[in-house]
């Protein structure tokens, strides 16, 4: 029996050795292998260690996936790019990253972060340096000293830095000891620092390499919104290389960064590592993520809102029924008494407010709620003549519109419900408040109005919902969308009274310039006073809009050539003028391209086509006014010519 026990034992143990050895896991070498993203990242913020640390969090939270990071010039790592040597590429350059995505490189461009650019010279800084304020005074006295400076490689992110602010100053750097090194920036610093030079550099380079520079070179002006030094992540087009697999691991490394935990990782890094602030987040300024949390936030909104309507629509017709069931079985004047008590009662924890018009006897019941969306007293319960009150309650403009829609509605024999919308008198703060009126009648066999009954709602962050869908949230301008219905509606009339039209393209000639060095919000800023200029340009029964970033749309209904190229010298010579966005004097002009209606196209997408061709005509030549095609309807001025295109 021992001997068959021991037997046993052995099969076992054989059979579960040979189970192990067949094993998927076994059969594989073990675990699966994480799969791999390859980051390509520019040296001013590879140095620093920061995507380093970004990079072991997000496995940390991973363990699939796997980091390898590699570092060369700004330049450098979208060159790599486009060989297929990396998924996902962090970077400096915009002009280059909009390059790369152009060419269809790049599947998108997310903001993550910025830092600071900042001038670097000896100790004790002998030209004064650091009490100066304003950034290009800095850099004319450094020219004017022709003093020794040093610039890292012409293919940097730095270099063109400083170079679009030697543009703003004026002053062509060529003196004598102003050295293009060639080299990194931190190899730059080095040799500033060993040579008793000046240099331009960003603060996160600077502490990195702090311990190999021994004090012989600080920054000496820092802190200025022109020297931020903004950082890109890139996902790079798997289509351009086969077998690549990395899109979807780069998008969701891109989603770490962006988040709440990403943010506060690069924010903390610099406080935790260096004592000072070095990367700040600005995720919150990419204008894909701001779109997303837009629409999220309209369609929160729109949700609430259909369900409060759903639930305004059932008490109004549970209120019709309660009413109707009163006026069956009891006398009129009780009726009325205990409909102002149910409706007290129902509407309590309501958003709509309650009416309740005796109109055999002209009274009518307001609930609270009523009186308080028609600003009105609350404790107003019941209202003699509550037609005129109504009327007296609400906008001007409006009056005559309800009181013919009210009376439309009694003279119908149907049984319909009234439902019509008003506006009331604006507010202090000449704010307009929308209201949706909603009521059911009740008549006698002979037809005689006896009774009507129904609910006041506040629909107007409805209305507002529909301005921002068709109107630009920045300027307050219809956005593409109203000018492509407007366009539509021209073409429509045109066919019935056979009056031509003009659509004008305009593309303001240096905002970019504008938001690259001064920010957004100084671009922001910029943008609503153009909008107001444009404006000023036109008559009522023009149409202005703006179609996205600096480009501007009009819609010139019963107009020709001649008319047409007047508003477009009145635009130049308005976009001409100085700007005033404090603290900054801005000059950019514009480029604008014109094309007739049906001259130039006999629909709305080809003429808004032909309009943009002879926009991008002028903004690339001498003139700024271009017109697509002018030889058979009307000549242009002078210094306007023709976009034709063969």
């Amino acid at each position: 029996m021992g001997h068959n026990i021991g037997h046993r034992t052995i099969n076992r143990y054989f059979l579960i050795f040979i189970l192990a050895l067949l094993s998927p896991a076994t059969q594989a070498g073990g675990a699966s292998q994480p799969q791999t993203l390859k980051i390509l990242v520019s040296n001013t913020a590879s140095q620093s260690g920061l995507i380093h640390h970004l990079a072991n969090a997000f496995e940390a939270q991973n363990r699939h996936i796997k980091i390898e990071i590699d570092s060369a010039g700004a330049l450098a790592v979208l060159d790599k790019a486009r060989l297929g040597h990396a998924g996902l590429v962090i970077t400096h350059h915009p002009p280059s990253e909009k390059l790369f995505m152009d060419e269809g490189f790049g599947l998108s461009r997310t903001l993550i972060m910025y830092n600071q650019f900042a001038l670097f010279g000896p100790p004790g800084d002998p030209l004064g340096l650091v009490t100066e304020r304003e950034l290009l005074t800095v850099l004319r006295i450094l020219a004017e000293n022709q003093v020794p400076f040093m610039v890292p490689g012409a293919r940097s992110g730095t270099q063109k830095k400083l170079a679009e602010l030697w543009s703003l100053t004026g002053v062509e750097p060529n003196w004598p000891g102003y050295e293009i090194t060639g080299s990194s920036s931190a190899a730059t610093l080095r040799n500033a620092a060993i040579f008793n030079a000046y240099a331009f550099a960003d603060i996160a380079t600077y502490l990195a390499n702090i311990d190999k520079l021994h004090g012989m070179i600080i920054p000496i002006y820092r802190d200025h919104t022109a020297l931020r030094n903004y950082y890109s992540a890139i996902v790079v087009n798997g289509q351009h290389f086969p077998h690549f697999t990395q899109q979807a691991l780069a998008q969701s490394f891109i989603n770490f960064l962006v988040s709440d935990a990403g943010q506060f990782l690069i924010k903390r890094f610099g406080e935790t590592n260096f004592n000072t602030t070095i990367f700040t987040p600005a995720a919150h300024l990419d204008p894909g993520i701001k779109t997303q949390h837009m629409k999220h936030e309209l369609e929160t909104k729109r949700q609430h809102l259909q369900v409060l309507s759903g639930l305004a629509i059932i008490l109004a017709i549970l209120s019709l029924a309660t009413s109707w069931l009163f006026f069956r079985t009891r006398g009129l004047e009780k009726s009325t008494r205990l409909s102002e008590e149910r409706f007290e009662l129902a509407v309590a924890a309501s958003n709509d407010g309650i009416w309740d018009w005796d109109i055999e006897n002209d009274i009518a019941y307001f609930s609270p709620r009523t009186n308080e969306i028609l600003n009105q007293p609350l404790n107003q319960a019941h209202v003699m003549d509550p037609l005129t009150h109504l009327i007296s309650c609400i906008n001007a403009g409006d009056r005559d519109k309800l009181q013919k829609q009210i009376k439309c509605y009694f003279e119908k024999d149907d049984n319909t419900t009234l439902t019509a919308e008003f506006r009331l008198p604006q507010d202090t703060n000449k704010q307009t408040k929308w209201i949706k009126i909603r009521g059911k009648i009740i008549k006698s066999s002979q037809g005689k109005p006896l009774r009507m009954s129904g609910a006041f709602t506040d629909i107007t962050d409805i209305k507002r919902s529909e301005f921002h869908a068709l109107h630009d949230i920045l300027t307050g301008l219809p956005n593409r969308a109203l000018l492509q219905n407007r366009l539509d509606q021209a073409i429509l009339s045109f066919e019935r009274n056979k009056k031509i039209f003009s659509l004008l393209m305009i593309d303001l000639d240096r905002f970019k310039q504008v938001n690259d060095i001064f920010g957004h919000q100084t671009g922001d800023a910029l943008l609503t006073q153009v909008a107001v200029r444009l404006r000023a340009c036109l008559r009522k029964s023009d149409t202005v809009a703006r179609l996205g970033g600096d480009e501007f749309a009009i819609l010139l209904p019963g107009s020709k050539g001649d008319y047409a190229c007047n508003i477009a010298e009145k635009i130049l010579k308005t976009t001409n003028k100085i700007f005033y966005v404090k603290p900054y004097e801005l000059n950019i002009g514009a480029s604008i391209g014109i094309a007739i209606f049906p001259v130039h196209g006999q629909d709305a997408h080809t003429l808004i086509k032909h309009a943009d061709i002879a926009m991008y005509k002028a903004k690339s030549g001498h003139e700024k006014i271009k017109i697509f095609d002018n030889n058979k309807y009307f000549t242009a001025p002078n210094n306007i010519t023709s976009a034709t295109i063969d």
